[in-house]
C-alpha cells in the first residue's frame, strides 16, 4: 500500500500527544487546507480522528441565534396586523431579517468577547459590548426599517413587494431589540464559566495556551 498525504503529514511534521486523544500537528495554512478537505477528512476518518474547530464553540453559536425566534415572531406579528399573507415575498423578507439580525448579534457578541479575552469580568464585558456597539446595531437596523417603508406600503407598481418590506420591518424591529436586550443576558450565561483565553489548538495563534514564539 503506498503512503497516503496524511501518511507524510503524520511523519514530517512534529505531533505533540496532548492527551485524550488529541494530537496537535504543526503545519501551515496550506496542509490545514489538505487536512479540511474531502481527502483529509477521510483519511482522518479511516484512524478514527477529526478535526478540531478552534474558533466557534457551542456557547457562542447558542447566544448569536438566540435573535432568530424574535425575527420569526416580529414577522408573524406585522404581517397578522397588516392582513398580510404567507408567501414568497413574505419568506424573502423573513430570510433577509434573520441575515440581518444575526449579523447585527455577531457585531456585538465580538466586541464583548475581545473584551472579555483582554481580561474583563462577564458582565462587564457584556456591559462593554452593548454598549460600544449600540449605535451601530441601532444605525444598521434604522437605515434597512427606513428603506423598507416605501416597500411596505405597497403603494403603486410596487404592491407586489409589500410583503416583503414589512416582513423586514417587523422582523427588525423584534430583533433589533433582542438583540440589545436579550442576547447580551444569553451571553453572560453561556460565557460565565468559559475560559478567558482562546480554545485554539494552534501554536501560531498568540492566544492559545499552545502558543510558541518563533
Amino acid at each position: 500500500m503506498g503512503t497516503t498525504m496524511f501518511d507524510r503529514i503524520w511523519d514530517q511534521h512534529v505531533v505533540d500527544d496532548l492527551g485524550n486523544g488529541v494530537f496537535l500537528l504543526h503545519v501551515d495554512r496550506h496542509l490545514m487546507h489538505d487536512l479540511s478537505g474531502q481527502r483529509g477528512q477521510l483519511e482522518l476518518k479511516k484512524r478514527g480522528l477529526r478535526m478540531r474547530n478552534p474558533g466557534l464553540t457551542l456557547g457562542s453559536m447558542d447566544h448569536v441565534v438566540s435573535t432568530v425566534p424574535a425575527v420569526i415572531c416580529g414577522v408573524l406579528l406585522i404581517l397578522i396586523l397588516t392582513g398580510t399573507t404567507l408567501n414568497v415575498q413574505s419568506f424573502m423578507g423573513a430570510i433577509m431579517a434573520i441575515g440581518i439580525s444575526v449579523a447585527n448579534a455577531i457585531l456585538l457578541a465580538t466586541f464583548a468577547e475581545n473584551a472579555r479575552r483582554g481580561g474583563a469580568v462577564v458582565t462587564e464585558a457584556t456591559l462593554e459590548g452593548s454598549a460600544g456597539r449600540l449605535r451601530a446595531v441601532l444605525m444598521t437596523a434604522m437605515a434597512m426599517i427606513t428603506g423598507m417603508i416605501p416597500i411596505a406600503l405597497g403603494t403603486g407598481e410596487g404592491a407586489q413587494a409589500a410583503p416583503l418590506g414589512r416582513a423586514v420591518i417587523g422582523g427588525l424591529v423584534l430583533a433589533t431589540f433582542a438583540t440589545l436586550t436579550v442576547l447580551p443576558a444569553f451571553y453572560a450565561i453561556l460565557q460565565a464559566r468559559a475560559r478567558p483565553g482562546s480554545p485554539s489548538l494552534n501554536p501560531s495563534d498568540p492566544e492559545s495556551k499552545y502558543y510558541e514564539p518563533i
